[in-house]
């Protein structure tokens, strides 16, 4: 029976008293309010904390306790640090301006004048050159660009909220090459790349922050503040960092999701390394997109009303097609010889515009494949743009993948990714996207989304492709599952790569999809000699399944997953839920793959139907 204290424990002088029992049996015993009653009280506190904070029941107190002291010593900037807001001109990051300009200036009133030292930047990430043949700050063609009405806007907020020191970055060559380059080739190669995904991870905590704080020729001022208290890179991402101890007792940042499910951005920084992490700021993790909306009015923010952007950044006036370039022409269904990559630099691009397409669709798919077509090989100047990627941006035929049918003609394999609708003209039902073959540049399409080749029960990322936030695979991947080795042996199975542990996680193949429930393998089992292992990641209805044997079989619940995605795993699927990194996808299994298998091991001689099969054998 728990008791209220008595005498001078009321008092806020003792804050124990608010928020843990007194020891039993006190309650009843009204003892004098002498000196020395006061240390006997005080005494059996201290014994009664120290029941408390030993038994199994207080752990969850203890923890809170130690999370508290985490984030009170390393989360969030304090007085005398510097802050860098990346900026875009968008509503997010305007309110995160305005919240952080009114925290410091709290902040300087309530503790000793001191404040933090708060500055802003925009990236410039996509170049102009192509179209305007200058990097000069405001270049953008006859049309404009979208970056120059981003820039406006962001120049507006900062001198709204008094006028916050703000420089322009270009980085528009580490965008081409970091990550339009690989995206194209992608692209090119017929997968679903991500960009802003790879964003993240190489220019926002790559190469802005190396500008910042780690080059040279960075800021000098910035760089001598940043030395006196800890930089912060501080952003409108809809995510959150939790600060914890690790196995070894080590302090560490966990990326975590946000407040708001349907914006929750953690999967677009789910290989963002930990090293990053250890200076990013997330102001927005507690609130909903018309919470900030709603502040951002409020506040009376210049761009408090701008639409949403959707999509990649950089596209803005192309969404017309093409403006510049010879007359096109049709390439023929046949596929070329790739050439060789392309020169990572963006001064090829006005020539690449060239080749554009005539019948390529408007929009995006236009612009990219302005970038995927194939320039004139007759020419052997060194000076001429390389011969580009391969010809996946051409037209070819969409075929029944049951059958072989010729059901009609695509525009490109980058306009199409696993589990689209093909919407072909005069087809009596709708068409899936099921495979795509650079081969022979063809599309495969199955009638309905329920067909048994959309639907994914596994996926791998290749050796050394996964990005583990913490730089390292969770500990029980590496350990030894004897229970499955059994399995295998009672089976009669080769069991000679070694089996680890599983982990039972949340997989995300895109932005918004539902977590859905896995389990993670090391394949092959990490060793001195290959310290690379590919990891699968096995769909499940439940997570709390234990069989993990690959002959299982598993129930399906992700539908049109697509070489090149970006898987992401969570340990919850929930609010506060742990981002523990993400990886590119090489190979997906579908139910169809599977009962193929399963014949193929039954010895049944019956002929598999559809071209794809037919080539494969």
């Amino acid at each position: 029976m728990a008791c209220r204290p008595c005498g001078p424990g009321t008092s806020s002088s003792r804050p124990w008293a608010l928020v843990l029992p007194w020891c039993p049996g006190t309650a009843a015993r009204r003892l004098p309010r002498s000196p020395r009653h006061d240390d006997m009280q005080r005494l059996r506190h201290a014994r009664w904390v120290h029941h408390l904070t030993t038994s199994v029941s207080s752990t969850a107190n203890v923890r809170t306790t130690e999370a508290a002291e985490l984030e009170r010593r390393f989360g969030g900037p304090k007085p005398g640090d510097t802050i860098v807001l990346a900026m875009s001109g968008g509503v997010d990051s305007s309110l995160c301006a305005s919240l952080l300009h009114r925290a410091g200036r709290s902040s300087a009133s309530t503790i000793s004048g001191a404040t933090y030292d708060l500055r802003a930047v925009y990236m410039r990430n996509w170049s102009t050159l192509d179209e305007s043949s200058s990097f000069a700050p405001g270049s953008g063609g006859a049309s404009g660009c979208e970056w120059q009405h981003e820039w406006a806007d962001v120049q507006r907020v900062c001198d709204h909220l008094g006028g916050i020191p703000l420089q322009m970055i270009d980085l528009s060559a580490e965008y081409w090459t970091s990550v339009f380059e690989p995206a194209l080739d992608a692209w090119s190669e017929g997968q679903t790349p991500n960009p802003d995904v790879s964003c993240n991870r190489e220019i926002k905590f790559g190469a802005l922050v190396k500008r910042l704080f780690e080059d040279e020729d960075a800021d000098s001022e910035l760089k001598c503040k940043a030395k006196k208290g800890k930089a912060w890179l501080a952003t409108g991402h809809y995510a959150g960092i939790r600060w914890e101890r690790d196995a070894d007792g080590r302090p560490h940042p966990r990326l975590v999701r946000c407040k708001d499910a349907n914006k929750d951005q953690t999967y677009y920084l789910s290989s963002v390394p930990e090293s990053a992490l250890r200076l990013a700021h997330f102001p927005l993790i507690d609130l909903l997109k018309l919470q900030v909306k709603e502040l951002a009015r409020e506040h009376g923010l210049p761009t408090a009303d701008r639409p949403e952007s959707m999509g990649l950044c950089f596209v803005g006036e192309r969404k017309a097609g093409p403006v510049t370039g010879d007359p096109p022409r049709i390439p023929n269904f046949s596929p070329l010889t790739p050439g060789p990559s392309s020169q990572s630099h963006p001064a090829h691009a006005r020539e690449r515009r060239n080749q554009q397409l005539s019948t390529a669709p408007r929009g995006f798919g236009a612009f990219i494949a302005s970038y995927l077509a194939s320039p004139p090989s007759s020419s052997s100047d060194s000076t001429s743009p390389p011969a580009a990627h391969s010809s996946t941006s051409s037209h070819g035929p969409i075929l029944s993948f049951l059958t072989g049918e010729l059901l009609g003609h695509h525009a490109g394999l980058h306009t199409f990714t696993i589990g689209q609708n093909a919407r072909i003209a005069g087809s009596k039902s709708k068409m899936f996207v099921a495979r795509k073959d650079t081969g022979s540049n063809s599309v495969y399409v199955v009638p309905g989304r329920t067909h048994d080749a959309l639907l994914a029960e596994s996926c791998t990322v290749g050796p050394g492709g996964f990005s583990w936030i913490e730089g390292r695979p969770p500990r029980v991947l590496l350990e030894r599952d004897t229970v499955a080795e059994d399995d295998y042996a009672a089976q009669g199975e080769n069991c000679n790569n070694a089996l680890h542990g599983v982990l039972h996680a949340f997989a995300q193949i895109r932005h918004r999809q539902k977590p859905v429930p896995c389990r993670v393998r090391l394949l092959p089992a990490p060793s001195a000699s290959s310290p690379s292992a590919s990891v699968q990641v096995t769909f499940v209805a439940d997570a709390s399944a234990s069989s993990a044997l690959p002959s299982q079989q598993q129930q399906p619940v992700v539908d049109g997953v697509a070489p090149g995605q970006v898987v992401a795993l969570w340990d919850s699927g929930e609010e506060g839920g742990v981002c523990l990194g993400s990886g590119v996808i090489d190979a997906v299994w579908t139910v169809w793959d599977r009962v193929q298998r399963e014949r193929e091991s039954a010895g049944e001689g019956e002929e598999m139907q559809g071209a794809w099969l037919e080539r494969q054998q």
